[in-house]
């Protein structure tokens, strides 16, 4: 997994950036949207203790976890 370091702003909105992972307010309409422009999903949106997480891939082999907090 990479680690994310800074402050990011994904259409329009912020993205709570930490370890190896980033917050979402809407992980199912992201990953929608992520999987329409053909990026690989790793791992589709389940629930955890802590809220939903979700795994895509980037172009060069590295894996993100998506993170939508309950």
């Amino acid at each position: 997994m990479k680690w994310l370091t800074s402050k990011k702003v994904a259409h329009g909105k912020p993205v709570c950036a930490g370890k190896s992972f980033a917050a979402q307010p809407n992980l199912g309409n992201l990953v929608i949207r992520m999987d329409t422009a053909l990026v690989f999903i790793k791992e589709k949106p389940r629930s955890k203790a802590f809220g939903k997480v979700a795994v895509f891939q980037d172009p060069f082999g590295n894996k993100w976890a998506l993170i939508q907090h309950f």
